[in-house]
């Protein structure tokens, strides 16, 4: 892919983007892109920015699930070595009783965990989870609660902190959110551990720090601390804010499709008038968002509600001809390209696929001057004429592709901290 990358950032536009992308703030809005033609161009401006040293993280906000997962997909092409994860959206009425909800606030708060220590990271998060409001910055900072190994810590003080972080007493620990007391032990899952962990205490000090199975509940492993956080609302079970303002200062927000964006969360409120209290409107996330380096992205030039922008940037784009094994025409098209010295590449999902590209260009005589065949995927294909770049993916040439389906790894549902 760093062909793809290094390529699209020929085009002046382009290199005008990521240079508005490297600002520690600003305003700035770029249309004539869609699909993976912004996700490329997007990916290039992230790779940039790493590469002079920036290790923030970096926060997208879509208007709906479907276009998060889209980017989640073309990103896990583009930026292999990038993390990228999804902001779930929680149910806030039950979260603190229903397994499933418990674990997506488990992610919810460990993304929240690596927005505030400035992770290196890529967060993509849609409309209805943007807009869920959660504990502010400063009760999460406030309310996680780190032990370590030698700490003098009251039971009864212990017991406080931990339900005021909203952890529930049990018996016997059996998930995330729980803790127990037996004697001079205590027992607590934090939500963003792996496994829950067993604290021994002589008189008032914390004497040994443990992991330890449920299921056995024999030990795993001895650790020297550990930090425990929040469940997910503050100690007066009030919704504050946008996890917007946990994203540090000088780091990048965009915005995608900010008219959609905006259409989506009237929607949401509109239908579900009892949430309005527990959402955060498009002028909120407007006005946070400001406050970082902004950039919002759209197929067409549009107002952009309570916006400012700074920099208006139009990438001239188009997309990539639907050939359906029509080779004859695709055979025709990269003449076309080469005669005007433009890179190809073709995007192929296995090496059957590749091979058919191979015999295709052999077949037809066609010199492999410009071309590259890569191993990966994108949703569609482009021509960026400024870049001198074409790409054509599988579903370009055969009508569909084979997708990998997009999963969530156990260290990326609930990491160590």
């Amino acid at each position: 892919m760093k062909d793809l990358l290094s390529g699209v950032l020929e085009d002046k536009s382009i290199m005008e983007m990521s240079e508005c992308f490297q600002r520690e703030k600003g305003e700035a809005f770029i249309y004539g892109l869609g699909s993976s033609q912004k996700h490329a161009c997007l990916a290039a401006c992230i790779i940039e920015r790493r590469k002079k040293g920036f290790r923030g993280p970096v926060v997208i906000v879509t208007g709906d699930s479907q276009q998060s997962v889209e980017w989640q997909e073309d990103f896990r092409c583009l930026l292999p070595e990038e993390k990228i994860l999804s902001l779930p959206v929680v149910d806030m009425a039950d979260f603190s009783t229903a397994a499933k909800s418990m674990e997506l606030m488990s992610r919810r708060m460990d993304i929240l965990g690596k927005l505030i220590r400035g992770e290196c990271v890529t967060i993509v998060a849609s409309a209805n989870a943007a807009a869920q409001k959660g504990m502010s910055s400063q009760d999460f900072q406030r309310l996680s609660l780190a032990v370590k190994i030698g700490d003098e810590i009251e039971r009864e003080v212990l017991i406080e902190k931990l339900s005021a972080l909203g952890y529930q007493r049990i018996e016997q620990v059996d998930t995330a959110g729980q803790y127990s007391i037996r004697g001079c032990i205590v027992d607590v899952y934090p939500i963003n551990a792996l496994e829950p962990v067993r604290m021994e205490f002589f008189d008032n000090e914390v004497d040994s720090l443990r992991h330890f199975s449920l299921e056995t509940q024999r030990s795993i492993k001895n650790v020297s601390s550990v930090e425990i956080m929040p469940v997910g609302m503050s100690e007066k079970g009030e919704c504050r804010e946008s996890f917007l303002s946990f994203v540090p200062a000088g780091c990048n927000v965009v915005l995608d499709e900010p008219m959609r964006i905006r259409e989506q969360l009237v929607k949401l409120v509109k239908e579900n008038p009892e949430a309005k209290g527990k959402l955060v409107t498009w002028e909120d996330i407007q006005v946070i968002a400001s406050e970082k380096n902004l950039m919002y992205l759209a197929l067409l030039l549009q107002k952009v509600y309570g916006g400012t922008p700074d920099t208006l940037i139009s990438i001239r784009v188009k997309a990539m001809t639907s050939y359906n094994r029509q080779l004859d025409i695709l055979a025709g098209d990269i003449q076309e390209w080469q005669e005007k010295k433009q890179k190809i590449l073709f995007l192929m999902s296995d090496t059957s696929k590749i091979a058919f590209v191979e015999g295709f260009l052999k077949e037809r005589n066609i010199s492999s001057e410009g071309i590259s065949i890569i191993d990966g995927t994108l949703l569609n294909g482009f021509e960026l004429p400024g870049a001198k770049v074409s790409v054509v993916t599988e579903k370009d040439i055969f009508g569909h592709q084979k997708r990998k389906a997009l999963s969530v790894s156990k260290d990326e549902r609930i990491t160590h901290f």
